[in-house]
């Protein structure tokens, strides 16, 4: 991930494991022609061995992200659909605990449905709602944050952990690195606070 998005991680912060500041890596046409074209074969494998159910799903799915996530809309629809077989669709009950303040979960969210609230120890609560991600400074990151989130009204969530994104990073590079550059750029606007 350094290598290929190592220019967001840098303006974020983030300590470099694998490399310098400023450092990226450049593929060559003939590299990147030869991973898409093992890419290609690898989905049409995978698309033959589908189960039917689990395709129509997926679509459903692709529906509710597009229509959710505003800022993946960007994506194209056939990169959305790879992205989604790296989340994992979870259901919340009102009052459910999606994250305890003891759990140092470092994975992002993305709110299909529902309404959370965060509950830090010192700070205001925050509402989340659908629509809006949560946990991607932890995500970026690595750094588990310190507050609870509960579920305020029944919730459908998708969790991205970041062991799914690695393996995202290993088999799309491009789509990894465009899905960091949004949620590093959704980011930014939220820290920056409203604008006047």
């Amino acid at each position: 991930m350094e290598s290929l998005a190592g220019d967001v991680l840098d303006q974020l912060g983030y300590d470099r494991v694998c490399g310098s500041e400023g450092e990226s890596v450049t593929f060559s046409e003939e590299q990147v022609r030869r991973f898409t074209q093992e890419n290609e074969a690898m989905k049409a494998e995978r698309r033959a061995a589908m189960d039917p159910e689990d395709a129509d799903r997926r679509r459903q799915q692709l529906t509710l992200l597009t229509d959710r996530v505003y800022f993946l809309k960007d994506i194209e629809r056939d990169d959305r659909l790879r992205f989604l077989s790296f989340v994992e669709e979870e259901h919340y009950l009102d009052g459910d605990v999606v994250i305890s303040e003891s759990e140092s979960s470092t994975d992002m969210f993305f709110v299909i449905s529902g309404v959370l609230e965060i509950i830090p120890d010192s700070q205001r609560k925050r509402r989340i709602e659908a629509g809006e991600p949560l946990g991607e400074f932890s995500f970026i990151t690595g750094k588990a944050g310190n507050a609870a989130v509960i579920c305020q009204e029944k919730a459908r969530l998708f969790r991205l952990t970041r062991d799914a994104f690695a393996e995202l990073e290993t088999n799309n590079p491009r789509l990894a690195v465009r899905v960091l550059h949004l949620i590093a750029e959704h980011l930014s606007i939220r820290l920056a606070g409203p604008t006047r």
